[in-house]
């Protein structure tokens, strides 16, 4: 469904900026692909 560099890439920044997976998502779609800094 996706390329598995998307999935590693996903995981890394989830991983890195120790979001769970709701709030990942939704940062996913609505602010910059990588770890957005608050």
């Amino acid at each position: 469904m996706f390329p598995p560099a998307l999935w590693r890439d996903a995981g890394t920044w989830l991983h890195s900026c120790r979001y769970n997976w709701r709030t990942a998502m939704i940062a996913a779609w609505t602010r910059n692909p990588y770890c957005p800094r608050q």
